[in-house]
Formats: C-alpha cells, sequence, structure tokens
C-alpha cells in the first residue's frame, strides 16, 4: 500500500493496519505481564517483549498522527516507509545474526565472524540512516505539484 496510495490520503488500510499495531502492542502487554510473573515467557525474559512493545508504541504512535493529521506525501511518506522497512529489516538481520552462533561450528565461528555477524546485524541500521539523510535533504521525492509551485 506505500506504493499504490496516493499522497495525502488516508484509507481504511491506515486505520485496519493502526488496529493490528494496538492489538500486537496488547499482545506485548501480556506477555510482559506473563514473564513478569514467571521470569520468562514462551522461553523468553521480559526485555525482549518489552523491545517489541517500544517498536509497536512507536509505530502506533505515528500511525495515529498520520490518521489524524489527514496523510503524509513526499518525503514524510517515503521517510516513514523507509524507517518501518529498515527496522524490520534490522529486527531480522540481527536474528538470523544471533541463531547463526548457536549453528556454526566452533571452528567456523572465531573473532572476525563475530564481527562480521555484527556489521550484518547493523547495516539495516546504516542504510536507515543513509537513506532518511538522503530524502530528506533533496526535494527529489516532494510531490510534482509542489515542484511546480515553487
Amino acid at each position: 500500500m506505500a506504493a499504490r496510495r496516493k499522497g495525502g490520503a488516508v484509507g481504511r488500510f491506515e486505520k485496519a493496519a493502526f488496529v493490528v499495531v494496538l492489538l500486537c502492542l496488547a499482545g506485548d502487554g501480556f506477555s510482559i505481564l506473563q514473564a513478569s510473573v514467571t521470569g520468562r515467557y514462551l522461553g523468553y525474559p521480559v526485555p525482549v517483549y518489552g523491545v517489541a512493545a517500544l517498536f509497536a508504541a512507536v509505530a502506533a504512535g505515528f500511525d495515529l498522527k498520520v490518521i489524524l493529521t489527514g496523510a503524509i506525501a513526499g518525503a514524510q511518506r517515503i521517510a516513514r516507509h523507509l524507517w518501518r522497512m529498515c527496522l524490520g529489516f534490522f529486527l531480522a538481520a540481527a536474528s538470523s545474526a544471533t541463531q547463526l552462533q548457536k549453528v556454526l561450528p566452533k571452528a567456523v565461528l572465531g573473532l572476525s565472524t563475530g564481527y562480521i555477524l555484527l556489521a550484518v546485524a547493523l547495516a539495516p541500521l546504516g542504510f536507515l540512516i543513509f537513506w532518511i539523510v538522503h530524502v530528506r535533504r533533496t526535494n527529489r521525492f516532494e510531490p510534482a505539484v509542489a515542484q511546480q509551485a515553487a
């Protein structure tokens, strides 16, 4: 929907996505409560669910802002898509890097392998910073109407 939606419009999809994020946030809250009582929930400690809840709360807050203000377009819309996409990519890369450490043989794992896995896990954050700065500093992503008026 990030590519299909016309700039400056909020539709049912955005509102439904906001509800889904709120449900995820409620699930994270439930998991935090369960992990607080037993020390772990489904094998994970409280901080894991806390980080997930933090990301969900930030996403929900930004979604609510977009819904209440009417919509975003141009560079703001591209930046919103970038941070969501790169955050998901970061979480997947970090998860993969930590799981690889468990399954790779000890002979393969060494000091340099740890640095490589760390670089792979952090690369999406570097991409995010680069592209956010690029999108915000250029007017290439502004709507055509705004460029013609200037």
